[in-house]
């Protein structure tokens, strides 16, 4: 697995398959015999000699022109697509020889689409992720690079190169990529409290150690012919849990409220959470409205049907200046 820090890399070779060097060899062969056969009635003795100089500088036109070759720039690769057999290869930097009907493949406008083997693709993000108390929120920002896997052999390269342009787009690939990994990270803060949730590296190492991560991503890797590296810049509590943290007692009582709601209510983590925080004396209000409208959907809770048995204390009556309904 790569750790996508732009280290010196190996530029593979095109491979040539035998069938273009048969596939040319042919059209020069035919070129030949059909101009000695036109010239025989002129000259038998030298028509074999002229089709061989007609064949030649046929050849040097086709590899001129670009007929049957194809040059690429210093670290860079392009799809090949062959419409008769349905095949596609890759051309990797230099010239390379080509059969005559392969197509590179090529944009809207009719550019060359050229892939660079250097590039890397970097996805930042930051994304909250509830801690074991389902007080606690965490953001987290983490850095997933993507580049193609150009290691090993010039045929695994190519292997590689067109499952990462081949196979999916460019941004769909970031996409997958990054909710998987994502999905590793949330489980890991989910299992741990606060105070073991604030040392990246200490985080990064657990969850990208973990065997079962190292094989998703390995599969990954593999599928999308890939080197994936992954950097957890930053985890801290995001604003609400710290503007909470700043007052122990309330704290305290909103991590109970939010036990409560979700223990006895019913209610999932997060809505729990933001229903518990709607205490908090430094919740902004908009002071044009009139009415607040709160819903509260705890199942476990019908049965309250006497509003007597249900306190709610609004923002308003903590010296906010309006009544709330």
């Amino acid at each position: 697995m790569a750790n996508g820090n732009g280290s010196d890399v190996k530029i593979p070779q095109t491979i040539t398959p035998l069938s273009v060097w048969v596939g040319n060899g042919i059209l020069l062969f035919v070129i030949w015999a059909t101009v000695t056969v036109l010239l025989v009635p002129f000259s038998e003795e030298w028509a074999p000699t002229w089709g061989l100089f007609v064949t030649f500088l046929t050849l040097g036109i086709a590899i001129y022109s670009g007929i049957i070759t194809q040059e690429i720039v210093d670290f860079h690769g392009v799809l090949l697509f062959n419409p008769w057999a349905r095949t596609r290869r890759v051309l990797f930097q230099g010239l390379s020889f080509k059969l005559p009907w392969e197509k590179v493949e090529e944009d809207g406008n009719g550019n060359i689409v050229l892939t660079s083997l250097m590039r890397t693709i970097s996805s930042k993000e930051t994304k909250g992720h509830p801690s074991k108390d389902p007080a606690v929120t965490m953001e987290a920002a983490l850095l997933i690079h993507l580049k193609i896997n150009i290691s090993g052999t010039s045929e695994q390269a190519a292997e590689n190169f067109v499952r990462f342009r081949g196979v999916i787009k460019e941004e769909a690939l970031t996409e997958v990529v990054r909710a998987t990994i994502e999905k590793m990270f949330a489980e890991y803060y989910a299992e741990h409290e606060m105070q073991d949730l604030l040392k990246p590296n200490v985080i990064q190492e657990a969850v990208m150690g973990d065997q079962k991560n190292k094989d998703v991503i390995k599969a990954m890797e593999e599928k999308y012919g890939s080197s994936i590296g992954v950097v957890l810049e930053s985890s801290k509590a995001n604003k609400a849990t710290q503007d909470m943290m700043r007052t122990p007692a309330m704290a305290s009582a909103l991590a109970v409220a939010i036990k409560k709601l979700i223990d006895d209510g019913g209610m999932d983590p997060e809505p729990a959470r933001r229903a518990a925080l709607l205490l908090d004396p430094n919740t902004d209000y908009k002071e044009d409205r009139e009415e607040y409208h709160i819903t509260l959907d705890a199942p476990d809770l019908q049965h309250l049907t006497n509003l007597r048995d249900v306190n709610i204390v609004p923002v308003g009556a903590l010296g906010k200046g309006k009544e709330k309904k």
